[in-house]
Parts: structure tokens; C-alpha cells; sequence
């Protein structure tokens, strides 16, 4: 059975399958700018057939077969004296904060970079989703909507699977800035404080979020382009979470403005306005750390970027000095196909939480860093993740709900826990009559890391009622909006939902390696000299019940700046 691609784009439409609006097309064949050939045809080729499984085989791709040992090149090792695990917002900080200072460094990313092109075909889009869209899966992996099958690639968006949670992270040069939605959101005073507790003080915190907010160019929406149709979904937002009770606020996000201004004027094609963030933005709109931190940190010849290269495992140096990093260089299909060892003096890890934290539970349950203490792997949180959808909202959103609005409800007299909740957009395509919700809660379950030898992997432990006071606040705060405006939990699921509340998953996993439990409050590793964790993995459960973004950065922005003066200084004198 064969069927055409403009009719499985309306039975998604119809399904409720979100985030598909999506205008501009993926490429038609090789670009000269190092982004990736073997795409689909895209849009322009929507009435072309496909098999009714989704299969893709038809889509060029890299040979997928696993790679035999005795084809893998030996690398052989090399020396360097900083090196930086993970190119996100910790490692961004870092690299380019130990580049003013005339300290140069090496970064592995697993990822490869995404060059914008004069196309605007870098990334995969929301409606025809390729395998740039995700990291070595042969299926999407999005917590909702339809799952298309793709080929085993190094797409930028990674699923990690846990016992009882979905952990969603970025793999790219630029980690989780390139997928994730823009939010750049300092918390409250209160609310840090009930997640941090007394080892880090607000107001020291302030000169960093400021420096923070400065690089990554904080902004709110203007109103010239909140005014545009393709935002009706947030005045219905705002003027429904009014009609509640509720409060609402504006937030900030990095995101260049003028790109949406010429999409609103149509001198570029459309991404902002069709809802695409979370496998990028084509048109540059949103200011992903390699165009803001790495940028910079790049531009000095202090920092060399080293793509495709997956980090394995973690011990110390020869005759016990250092640290030894054993990395796979991994072709687009994941499969190995060089083998190195870099030996450095200093090691910052930022991985993201997954990545770091895994690596140091491998690492202390393998005895290749023996004195690892046990609060390793322990503090995981999923900083109050909740999603749900209303639909019949008694109003029209419009098909085209569109990224980057900023709008949140300030549900901070909820009384099962205090939430910030953010409108998520849903663009069909089609008028759904729907709002989607994403909401982060102050007060969040406690889950831990395990090492697995089998599979030589860590596993997130999650155990059941974990996420329950997320889900009991999210419902309590959907109650109160459809009793006043309408509406209802009940429709086509966003996915897997209790009483219509989607918990099992996060985009914003934090944990494993918490700041002065696991570290100093600095991120130096207890009990190991020149190692440091300097990425999500160092935040509390919770990031004050915010997005975690503004805070990592701001931390890595404190913390760095204290091991430059202390552990560098000291060394260099």
C-alpha cells in the first residue's frame, strides 16, 4: 500500500500530531556548506510516494553495519593541557572564559556542527521529519505526535531511555542550545534559594546571571511581532490564564529578532512562525551558543572544536598525573572508526547531565576513578516536568501557533506546589482549538543513577510516584483554567498521560553530580584534583521552578571564573 505525503500530513493534522507546520523545505541534494546531503525531498516532494510504514530506506544514508575492531584506526594519543567534554552552555562558558585569559583548550563533541545555509536547509523540520532530526534512532523520538522511521543518524535531538523516565537531550556542536526552546529565565529569589538552599547565595548569583543574560542576548518578545496572526495562541493564553485567576508573565529568550521580523515580511522563509524549534531553526532565529559563546571562544585560536568524537570512558593519566579520556571517533552512523586517547591536566565535563553523570558513575563503578564517593549518581531530578494539552478551548488558536512568544502562566500560589507553566505551541497546520502546556514545578521527585555492565551504560531510576506532585499541581492548574474558559483534558494524547498529565519524560534532566554534595560549590570533583563538572549535572533537581538553561550558564559563568583564579593562578605562579 503506497500513500501520498500531502495525505499523511493531513491525517497527522487530524490525529492531533503537534508541532508539524513547518514551511521550508530540507535540501534537494549536496550543499558545499558541511551540512549533511542525505536528506528527503521534503515538502517539494510531498507527492511523491512513501511506503505506509514510514519506512525511509529510500533516503541516501552512510552504511549502517557495524564496524569491526580490527577496522577501527588506532589514534594513537593526544596531549593537551585543558580538555572540555561536551560543547553546551557549561562547556561554551568555560572554553571561551579560559580563552580570554590565554588558556587554550580542546572540546569533544559527539555531535557534528550545523552550519546555517543560504537555503535554510541545516535542520530537519517538525512536519517531514528526516534523520537529521535525531540522534542515532530509527525512529523520532518526540514525546508526542506521530513517529516516522528514519535511518540510524547523528541527528541533533537524543531520547535516553530510564525505568520510569524519558530524558530528552541535545547532540551537536552547541548541546542543548540548538534544540531547545529559547527560555533564558532568571528565577526568584525564593525559589533559588528553596533549590539551591544556603551553599549559593541569590543575590551572589546576580553579576553572573547579568553576564549570562548579556552574551546570550536576552530579550522579550517585541510587540510589533507578538501583534503577528501566527500568536493569536498566546493572547488566547494570556487572556484565558486572566479569566482563571491566574497570573501570567513575560519571559526572556535568546533569540534574534530581526530574523522574525524579515519572516513576518517574507524575505526569509519561515521557521519562528511555524512553529519549529526543537530540531532548530533554519533562518538563524534562535541564538544557539555556536553563534554566541563558541563563536567567540573559536575566535580567539584558543579553542579547537573536535566533532564526532564520543567519549567512552574516564580514568586517570599515565603514572597516576592527570586523566585519560578514551574516545570513539564515530562515523554519521554512529559506527566507530578511529580510536584516541587524550591526556590532559585539567578536565572539565559538560556532557549534560546525562552524559557527565554517566561517565563518572561508569567510571567510579569500573574503578577507573577509585575514589569517587558515593554521592556520584545521586540527586536526579527532572526540574517538575509536566505537560498537558486542552482542547475545545472555546476559542480558535490558529493552525500556525508560533515559536518564541515568551508567555508563561505565574502559577505561584498553586497549592500543591508553586509552577511556572509555558505555553508549548502546537502548529498543526490545521485549527485545533488547543493549547499546549509544559510546566515546571518547585518541588520535584528525587531519582538516582545505577550502572548497568551489561550494556556499560548508566540508567536513570525513576520510581513510580516520583513525578506525582508535578502531575497533582498540572492538574489542579488545568482544572481551574477549563472551569473557567472550557475546555477539557480528554482528546488525542500528547502521549503517554495520567489523567490527561504527561510526567514520564523531561527536557530539562538535572542531577547526578550535585553541586556540594558530589563537588565543592565550585564543581571540583571530591576527592580529584584539576576535575570538574560544570554543566547540568551540578544543578539541583531543580532550577527553581524555571528553565535551567540561564542557570547552568550563570553558574559555569561563577565557577569558572573562581577556578581561573585559584586552580589556574596558582598553578601558573
Amino acid at each position: 500500500m503506497k500513500i501520498k505525503r500531502r495525505d499523511l500530513l493531513r491525517l497527522s493534522a487530524t490525529a492531533g500530531a503537534g508541532a508539524l507546520a513547518a514551511r521550508c523545505s530540507p535540501p534537494a541534494g549536496p550543499a558545499d556548506s558541511g551540512v549533511d546531503s542525505g536528506t528527503d525531498s521534503g515538502v517539494n516532494g510531498m507527492d511523491a510516494s512513501m511506503d505506509a510504514s514510514m519506512d525511509a530506506s529510500s533516503e541516501a544514508s552512510d552504511d549502517v553495519r557495524s564496524t569491526p575492531d580490527a577496522m577501527v584506526r588506532d589514534g594513537g594519543t593526544v596531549m593537551t593541557r585543558v580538555l572540555i567534554i561536551g560543547s553546551g552552555f557549561g562547556g561554551a562558558v568555560t572554553a571561551l572564559r579560559l580563552a580570554e585569559r590565554g588558556i587554550s583548550s580542546v572540546i569533544l563533541e559527539r555531535g557534528k556542527r550545523w552550519p546555517l545555509t543560504t537555503m535554510y536547509n541545516t535542520f530537519a523540520t517538525l512536519l517531514l521529519p528526516d534523520r537529521r532530526s535525531t540522534w542515532l534512532s530509527e525512529s523520532t523520538v518526540l514525546p508526542f505526535g506521530p513517529v516516522f522511521r528514519i535511518p540510524k543518524y547523528i541527528g541533533v535531538l537524543e531520547r535516553v531511555r530510564g525505568n520510569g523516565i524519558n530524558i530528552y537531550a541535545g547532540a551537536a556542536v552547541g548541546g542543548g542550545s540548538v534544540v531547545y526552546g529559547g527560555f533564558v529565565v532568571t528565577p526568584r529569589e525564593s525559589a533559588f534559594q528553596r533549590a539551591f538552599g544556603t551553599r549559593i547565595q541569590y543575590a551572589d548569583m546576580m553579576p553572573y546571571y547579568e553576564r549570562a543574560r548579556q552574551k546570550l542576548r536576552a530579550s522579550r518578545i517585541p510587540a510589533d511581532i507578538l501583534a503577528h496572526r501566527s500568536f493569536d495562541a498566546e493572547r488566547v493564553w494570556r487572556t484565558q490564564a486572566e479569566r482563571a485567576g491566574v497570573g501570567w508573565t513575560e519571559v526572556d529568550l535568546s533569540v534574534d529578532w530581526d530574523v522574525i521580523r524579515r519572516e513576518i515580511a517574507g524575505t526569509v522563509p519561515e521557521s519562528a512562525l511555524t512553529g519549529e524549534v526543537i530540531y532548530g531553526n533554519n533562518n538563524g532565529c534562535k541564538l544557539s551558543l555556536d553563534r554566541t559563546y563558541l563563536a567567540d571562544a573559536e575566535a580567539t585560536g584558543m579553542c579547537r572544536i573536535e566533532t564526532q568524537h564520543l567519549v567512552k570512558d574516564v580514568t586517570t593519566g599515565p603514572g597516576g598525573n592527570g586523566y585519560a579520556v578514551h574516545v570513539d571517533v564515530i562515523d554519521t552512523s554512529g559506527n566507530p572508526v578511529e580510536r584516541k586517547v587524550f591526556v590532559c591536566e585539567y578536565l572539565f565535563l559538560a556532557a549534560g547531565t546525562y552524559g557527565t553523570t554517566n561517565l563518572l558513575v561508569k567510571a567510579k563503578a569500573k574503578g577507573l576513578l577509585p575514589r569517587l564517593d558515593n554521592n556520584v549518581g545521586q540527586g536526579f531530578g527532572n526540574n517538575g516536568n509536566a505537560m498537558f494539552m486542552r482542547w475545545n478551548v472555546g476559542t480558535t488558536t490558529g493552525p500556525n501557533q508560533a515559536s518564541f512568544a515568551g508567555q508563561a502562566i505565574a502559577d505561584f500560589s498553586n497549592p500543591i506546589s508553586a509552577a511556572l507553566v509555558e505555553h508549548a505551541q502546537f502548529p498543526s497546520g490545521v485549527e485545533c482549538n488547543c493549547l499546549l502546556h509544559l510546566g515546571m514545578t518547585l518541588d520535584v521527585g528525587r531519582g538516582h543513577f545505577t550502572y548497568d555492565s551489561a550494556t556499560d551504560a548508566s540508567v536513570i531510576n525513576w520510581p513510580a510516584g516520583t513525578g506525582d506532585i508535578s502531575v497533582r499541581a498540572m492538574q489542579n492548574l488545568a482544572d481551574r483554567l477549563n472551569m473557567a474558559n472550557g475546555g477539557s483534558l480528554n482528546g488525542s494524547s500528547v502521549g503517554v498521560t495520567v489523567n490527561g498529565i504527561l510526567s514520564d519524560f523531561t527536557y530539562h534532566p538535572l542531577g547526578g553530580m550535585v553541586i556540594g554534595e558530589a563537588t565543592d560549590d565550585y564543581g571540583r570533583v571530591n576527592n580529584y584534583n584539576k576535575l570538574y563538572v560544570i554543566d547540568g549535572a551540578m544543578m539541583p533537581r531543580s532550577a527553581g521552578g524555571v528553565n535551567p538553561a540561564l542557570t547552568i550558564t550563570a553558574l559555569a559563568e561563577r565557577n569558572i571564573e573562581r577556578i581561573i583564579r585559584d586552580d589556574f593562578a596558582a598553578a601558573d605562579a
